[in-house]
């Protein structure tokens, strides 16, 4: 089971976290609520609790990516296990992201 929740949202950041399956199914509700936030400030998306991502959880990571930087803004990124770090790195992910 996939959860995405939102623990700060202020004009100066956007916090996320991201726990369980972020696989294709999951990533479709994703869409939605990605799509009513406000993306000019930077992100910093805890991933601590994830425990996989597809292909299609990628993508909502880099359509994420582009709507902050196109305001000027950067994505951080926290707590990548094993798995997850191990996606992030075969895919060329890793490099996309400041990872802390």
């Amino acid at each position: 089971m996939f959860e995405f929740k939102i623990t700060d949202n202020t004009v100066e950041l956007l916090s996320i976290e991201m726990s369980g399956e972020l696989n294709t199914v999951a990533a479709q509700d994703l869409q939605g609520k990605i799509e009513s936030l406000d993306f000019n400030k930077p992100v910093f998306i805890d991933v601590t609790n994830l425990d996989y991502i597809s292909s299609t959880g990628l993508r909502y990571f880099l359509l994420i990516k582009k709507m902050v930087e196109a305001n000027g803004h950067k994505v951080t990124l926290k707590g990548l296990n094993k798995n997850v770090a191990s996606i992030f790195k075969m895919t060329g992910f890793y490099s996309f992201f400041e990872i802390v």
